[in-house]
């Protein structure tokens, strides 16, 4: 059985073959109601954004989910909302669709991480072009089979880390923040799959469930992305 849905985004690569099959059954089973909500309005709102719906950004406009100005002042305030958030314990997503935006958010989340004495200055060289030392958040970026936790899983594409140590071959020693136990990652391994985990593309937060988000919106981004940046929490999702 195929569990999914087509109206968020696709493969980053080839795809379509889902819609393909949903097209080709008669009655394909459908969920028809959102329960990750915790407003009322938000699950309604989320369902016409699904559909395309132009009525759906009124609703966010009207419950004062929506901020607007340049790039820099968005970067900002994307950025201190989160920290917000982050601060009072919640889990939070800072959101964007392209990886220079990505970078972007999560340099200045590291710079102030270090100037606050959170994280370490010196570290190293990542695969975004960023540096990450103790006390940083990182995401992996490949499947490594060889790569193997306390608990005998194996390091896999998009997991979350904790660094706890540099090491001066280039190696870096993690702990995992969504699942157990520390793996060493080699220093071909960090400097070609490893990068800053503060904020994340639309793309891989599909799946996910905070309970707040925040995505940065800009001209030209998709009725599947916007859908998919303005759903991701539980409590509020902002733009």
């Amino acid at each position: 059985m195929l569990v999914g849905d087509f109206a968020q985004l696709g493969a980053v690569g080839a795809g379509g073959a889902f819609s393909m099959l949903i097209d080709d059954r008669e009655t394909p089973p459908e969920l028809s109601e959102a329960r990750r909500f915790v407003e009322a309005w938000e699950r309604q709102a989320s369902a016409e954004l699904r559909a395309g719906s132009p009525g759906a950004v009124d609703a966010y406009l009207g419950h004062g989910r929506v901020t607007e100005g340049n790039r820099d002042e968005m970067l900002a305030a994307c950025y201190a909302a989160w920290k917000a958030d982050v601060e009072a314990g919640k889990s939070s997503l800072m959101l964007a669709v392209d990886n220079a935006t990505v970078a972007e958010l999560n340099r200045l989340a590291r710079a102030e991480r270090v100037a606050a004495g959170m994280v370490a200055d010196d570290g190293l060289a990542l695969s975004d072009g960023s540096v990450a030392g103790v006390g940083d958040v990182v995401v992996a970026r490949c499947n490594d089979r060889h790569l193997r936790l306390a608990d005998g899983e194996w390091v896999r594409n998009r997991d979350r880390f904790l660094v706890t140590a540099t090491h001066e071959d280039g190696a870096m020693t993690v702990r995992a923040i969504d699942r157990d136990g520390e793996v060493l990652l080699p220093a071909g391994y960090v400097a070609e799959h490893v990068e800053l985990g503060y904020a994340g593309t639309v793309f891989s937060a599909q799946g996910r469930t905070v309970a707040t988000a925040h995505a940065l919106v800009g001209v030209g981004m998709t009725r599947e992305a916007l859908y998919v940046g303005a759903t991701r929490a539980r409590e509020a999702n902002r733009l």
